[in-house]
């Protein structure tokens, strides 16, 4: 295993460890004073980041396979199957529950996107 990659999988490792705590310390918090914005931030929570550890493994595993030519159509594929399970994710959800609230909802989906991107940046400088 190379140094990049061990390194690369430590450093999402350790990303979606505190994103998870971040998670699970929003929920519990919410919910003894609003349970359906509770519900609805951990529904778009997990709709952000089970597609991102997907794309991560897609990415990581699939990728080191792959000849220095097609990787960026490895990056392409990862994404785009990223973003099919995100809508596959909403679109699901939006059947299922027809009530769920949109301010909690996307609240944990963008916070999960945004807390990804700010975690990888300042983890990255150490």
């Amino acid at each position: 295993m190379s140094i990049w990659f061990s390194h690369t999988k430590t450093l999402y490792k350790k990303v979606f460890i505190i994103m998870a705590i971040f998670i699970a310390v929003v929920f519990v918090g919410l919910y003894p004073f609003q349970s359906i914005y509770a519900w609805a931030f951990l529904f778009g929570a997990l709709i952000g980041l089970i597609p991102q550890i997907l794309f991560v493994g897609f990415l990581l595993f699939r990728g080191l396979n792959t000849p220095q030519v097609n990787k960026v159509k490895v990056l392409y594929q990862a994404e785009l199957f990223k973003v099919c399970i995100t809508i596959l994710f909403f679109v699901m959800l939006f059947v299922i529950d027809k009530t769920i609230s949109p301010l909690g909802l996307f609240g944990g989906y963008f916070s999960v996107i945004i807390l990804n991107n700010l975690l990888l940046f300042s983890l990255r400088k150490q």
